[in-house]
């Protein structure tokens, strides 16, 4: 592709720059975690906020002149161009839920100091946006093109890629292609993920010094949360005395424990962290 190409690309891409973080703004709003429910309506699977945002995206996207193709809920493809062979660029447009300790709302697009920060403007809905301005301006460059391009916008990268396998049962796949997300300029692998039940049978709580009744740490499965706690039980150990233990296990100086008198019989222990994604906890 000549220089003359480029060039005319980067400067449509400057003029769009408005209308690319308009965009983003629209898709961000969307609070788009996928959700699990075996009663899922028709269309639906992941829940109405992935299909929300899906029909947005979609929608957006056919307004700039592209093809478009709904998958059922389960994604989306926005195509450009014929050939014997299909470039695919592969995004998705769910995210984690937003967590603690945010700076500005998650959910609203927030340009700062240089940067948009927001749930998904990096994993993965800014990437799939810049990729859609992308055609577009090989599109209006008039490059020349050997093979058709197709964006694949799934709904359930996050929580266990449900989106792509329907869309590889129910359409040809693309032929080669790559994947937008997070960093930039490349990704050439990524880790599994090991998903791991515990559980343990037992009793009940007669015996137990401190009965355990809830258990929460957390939203989802890739992300270490900031905060955890239990419900407990005060019966057999009483609540100050639990209290004295949480502080002298504080007193290595890393762990912070909050512990709350409920009632006569229950108190709440909280632990406080730090939230980070699970393929990087030692970066925070």
């Amino acid at each position: 592709m000549s220089n003359e190409y480029f060039s005319r690309m980067e400067s449509m891409i400057d003029s769009w720059q408005g209308e690319m973080i308009d965009m983003l703004r629209g898709w961000v709003a969307i609070p788009s975690m996928a959700t699990h429910e075996a009663s899922a309506p028709k269309g639906y699977p992941f829940g109405e906020e992935p299909r929300r945002v899906l029909d947005l995206a979609l929608e957006d996207a056919r307004k700039l002149g592209f093809e478009v193709d709904n998958v059922d809920g389960y994604a989306g493809a926005i195509q450009m161009g014929s050939g014997e062979k299909t470039m695919g660029m592969l995004c998705h447009l769910d995210v984690v839920p937003a967590g603690d300790g945010w700076t500005f709302p998650p959910f609203e697009l927030t340009v700062a100091n240089g940067k948009m920060i927001g749930r998904g403007t990096m994993d993965d809905k800014g990437p799939a946006v810049a990729a859609l301005f992308a055609m577009r301006a090989v599109r209006e460059a008039g490059v020349p093109m050997k093979h058709a391009v197709r964006l694949i916008l799934g709904c359930d990268e996050e929580t266990g890629m449900q989106d792509m396998r329907y869309y590889a049962n129910h359409r040809k796949m693309p032929d080669y292609g790559f994947s937008p997300d997070a960093e930039f300029p490349v990704i050439n692998i990524e880790k599994g993920g090991l998903p791991i039940k515990l559980s343990k049978r037992t009793g009940g709580e007669d015996g137990a010094v401190i009965p355990v009744y809830t258990l929460y740490a957390g939203e989802a499965a890739n992300v270490v949360p900031g905060k955890a706690f239990a419900i407990v039980g005060t019966t057999n150990i009483g609540f100050e005395k639990l209290s004295v233990l949480c502080a002298e296990i504080c007193m290595d100086g890393i762990t912070k424990l909050h512990v709350t008198k409920l009632d006569e019989d229950r108190a709440k222990i909280e632990a406080i962290g730090l939230s980070a994604h699970a393929s990087t906890p030692h970066l925070e």
